[in-house]
Formats: structure tokens, C-alpha cells, sequence
């Protein structure tokens, strides 16, 4: 918190006038705690009302004169200055929505502990109960508040977004994958869930999404892995660039050649897109992990392996619980403004027959349908038996990604070969090696 609200101050020491007065007016002075932040604040508001820049020079001169006794107070202002990075400066609001973020969530706690302290005497006052939540309530709802558009902004957005995907710019994220881009796109808001039953290959497909998310589209991502270690998932995501077993990974027998091609693989500047995460989280780690992401500009678009996985509050039905992720996945994609990338699993009763997913296979899982802005099935038909389709076509390492719900584009099924050793996921009808140039010397099936 301390550094965000360094972080903050440098900025403004070193921007226009008029920028300065814009950030003032998205702060508020009692968001800053310590001493020294809100003596600073006020030297900057004074400066503004002044009409001076505000440079580290100003700073120090007005320092001196108004708070000869504060001693620290320089020293405070020069680290302030010092702590600005190049990135920083394209996401001042980030950097306000974390201040914020810290002054809430302290104040929640400090409330919590007063109604703790309430409850735990004897003789509870109800009327101090209530007046507790009552105080709570009111000062801190206005941060809690979201800033509406008016009807105009919102047109103008609209068509700014037309003249651009005019111009190419479609204005959201590809999967990369050359079957899907004139059907999936995710905006900034958008939650996608593909849901699969067991040994569909789900952690498969996000690894192969997470690949041509980083490598061919150069998104950052990341990927929460909440079933697995990191070390497993690496492996999967090396197999799936070079194209070698990761069981062979795994056991140790791999050739010198393949190994030459993994040391490659982790060298390319591309796995720096990649943020991994293991264990169990909760969605207010998820979120508080995101937002310093967002704010160091490490993320475009985050990934859940698998969304029944993250831990939800105790004391609910599984209906419930899974209700809650699933809201709090779509409140962090709506308003933080990342993407997301939903696995989920279905259970296996709805295959019993092997028939292909469909949305009501997922209305025992809580909100997820309501919550998604496209919902997709993996179904591979191989895995129950089915050899050939009608045709007589060959159903081995067949798949099809089913696209059930599709806010803003059409429910289409996409065909893709598969191959679960590699987690590749390679379009049926474009098998064309768009990475041949980077990924020479490789696997001759490589499937970028």
C-alpha cells in the first residue's frame, strides 16, 4: 500500500499541471493514513491551488516552509520521486483503484472487529450494533459506488469501436486458434466457460489456449492452476510448444536433441507473457493477485483450471458456493476490465451415452450460464467408443469444441485434432505452421 501511494505522489511531481488537478479529483484526502501522506497530499493540493508546478523542487521548497518540524517529510517526498517506473505512468488507475481498494478493505476490518468486540460482551446494545454498520455504511459507500457513462459516451464508444474494427482493430482477444477467430473474441468484460466431463482433455485445452494466447497472439496471461503443480503444468505447456511426450518429460527420456529444444523453448522471450499460480485460492486472492498484475501491465487475459476448484465460502450448498465463484469470476472480468478463460466440470452422468454437451448439463453448477458471455463444450467422441461418425469418418483424436452461448457471435461447433500427450489442439481445416520461422528446427507437426 505504502509504495502505491509513493508511487502516486512521484507521478505527480513529475506531470503536467492540469494532469495533476485530474488525480486530485479521483483521490480523497482521507485515503491516505501516515503523517507523511497526508502532509504531502496537502503540499500538492497546495501547490495546485497556487497555481504551481508540482516538481520535486516545488515540493521541497514549500516543505521547508510550511513544515520546518516535520523532519522525515523530505526525505519521504525524495523517495516518493524516486519510485516512479516508465510503467507506471500508464496506470495511474490501477495505482487510485488499489489506494482505494486498501482504504476500504481496512476500514471492512476495523468494522469487523468492533461488531467481534460487540458480540463477545454479555450485554449486546443492539442500537450499537446498528449504528456500527449504520457508520460503515455511510463512509464508505461512495467508494463503493461505479461511475455511470452517460447515453452519449456510450454511443461514442460504440462507434469508435466501429471505425476501428473497420480499420482491422476488432477491439478484443483471439484465442489464436485459426478456427475460432470469426467467432470468438473476448472483450475486456467478457468470462468464457468451457466446460468439459472428466477426460475430455479441459487442462489440455487451456494449456494449448494459454500457448496461442502468449506465443502467437504476445498476450500475457495468467493461468490459475488449481489442480496441479506449476512443475506438472510446465511440462504440459513444453510439450505442447515442441511437440515432445511430456510423459518422456516426466521419466527423464528425453534426447539431447529434444532437450536442445527445450532449453530453447524456456529462453524465447515470449514465456515472460506467462504468469502461473498453484494451489487453492479464493476469488479476493485471485482478485488482490490480478490487480498487481494489472497495475505492473503483466496481465491481457487469466485463466481458471478448473472454476469448481476455487475455494468458496463454507456454510453453503454446492449449488451456492458454486453460484459465488462463478459471480465473483464475472465481477472481477466486468469491472477490473481482464478477460477470463473459465474451465469447468461437468459431471459425468450427463455423458452416460456419450451424446455431446449441452447448457442444461450446466444448470446443476450454480450461475455459470446466466454469468458467461460464451459457454463451450469439449466433446471427443473417440472416448466412448465412437469410431467413426455417420460419414465413416474417423473419430481418433477427434474433438469438437461446441460454442452453446454466444452473446455477441454465432453457436458453432469447431473441429479440432487432438493430442493429449502434447496438449495440441490443432484446427482440422488450417493446419498451416504460422511459427514456422520462430520455431525452426522443431517438431515437424508444430501446431503454430
Amino acid at each position: 500500500m505504502n509504495k502505491a501511494v509513493k508511487t502516486l505522489f512521484g507521478i505527480m511531481m513529475t506531470i503536467p499541471k492540469l494532469e495533476v488537478t485530474s488525480l486530485l479529483g479521483k483521490v480523497k484526502s482521507e485515503w491516505f493514513v501516515s503523517d507523511n501522506e497526508q502532509a504531502m497530499m496537502q503540499v500538492i493540493s497546495d501547490l495546485i491551488a497556487e497555481d504551481v508546478d508540482v516538481t520535486l523542487m516545488s515540493v521541497s521548497l514549500k516543505i521547508r516552509k510550511d513544515y520546518k518540524t516535520n523532519k522525515g517529510l523530505m526525505l519521504y517526498a525524495s523517495e516518493c520521486a524516486s519510485s516512479v517506473t516508465m510503467s507506471d505512468y500508464v496506470n495511474t488507475e490501477i495505482l487510485v483503484e488499489i489506494i482505494k481498494f486498501h482504504y476500504v478493505s481496512t476500514g471492512a476490518k476495523l468494522t469487523s472487529q468492533k461488531l467481534n468486540d460487540l458480540l463477545s460482551t454479555d450485554d449486546i446494545d443492539f442500537d450499537k450494533y446498528v449504528q456500527i454498520l449504520n457508520d460503515a455504511i455511510k463512509q464508505f459507500s461512495d467508494e463503493m459506488l461505479i461511475t455511470e457513462q452517460t447515453i452519449q459516451d456510450v454511443v461514442l464508444n460504440v462507434l469508435e469501436r466501429h471505425d476501428k474494427a473497420k480499420q482491422g482493430d476488432l477491439g478484443g482477444i483471439l484465442l489464436g486458434f485459426d478456427n475460432m477467430k470469426n467467432d470468438i473474441i473476448l472483450e475486456p468484460v467478457d468470462m468464457m466457460v468451457v466446460g468439459a466431463r472428466p477426460a475430455m482433455g479441459k487442462t489440455s485445452f487451456g494449456v494449448a489456449s494459454l500457448c496461442q494466447l502468449a506465443f502467437h497472439e504476445n498476450r500475457k496471461v495468467a493461468y490459475f492452476n488449481l489442480e496441479m503443480s506449476n512443475t506438472q503444468l510446465m511440462r504440459r505447456i513444453i510439450a505442447n510448444l515442441t511437440g515432445i511426450d511430456s510423459n518422456k518429460i516426466k521419466k527423464g527420456q528425453c534426447t539431447d536433441v529434444e532437450l536442445k529444444q527445450i532449453y530453447e523453448i524456456v529462453n524465447m522471450k515470449q514465456m515472460k507473457n506467462i504468469t502461473l499460480y498453484e494451489g487453492s485460492h479464493t476469488i479476493q486472492q485471485m482478485k488482490m493477485k490480478l490487480t498487481e498484475l494489472k497495475y505492473n501491465g503483466q496481465v491481457d487475459v487469466f485463466i481458471v483450471d478448473y472454476l469448481q476448484k476455487i475455494t468458496p465460502d463454507k456454510g453453503k450448498s454446492r449449488y451456492e458456493q458454486v453460484t459465488q465463484v462463478s459471480n465473483g469470476l464475472k465481477y472481477i472480468s466486468q469491472n477490473m476490465k481482464i478477460p477470463s478463460i473459465a474451465l469447468a466440470q461437468l459431471g459425468r452422468d450427463a455423458g452416460k451415452h456419450g451424446n455431446r454437451p449441452i447448457l442444461p448439463d450446466l444448470r446443476e453448477s450454480g450461475e455459470i450460464e446466466q454469468d458467461a458471455s460464451i459457454v463451450a463444450f469439449l466433446h471427443r467422441p473417440e472416448y466412448y467408443g465412437h469410431e467413426v461418425d455417420e460419414t465413416g469418418r474417423s473419430m481418433k483424436d477427434f474433438a469438437e469444441f461446441i460454442v452453446a452461448k454466444n452473446r455477441e457471435g454465432e453457436n458453432v461447433i469447431l473441429e479440432f485434432e487432438v493430442d493429449l500427450k502434447t496438449s495440441n489442439w490443432l484446427p482440422i481445416l488450417q493446419k498451416t505452421n504460422n511459427f514456422a520461422p520462430v520455431y525452426e528446427g522443431f517438431h515437424n507437426d508444430n501446431p503454430f
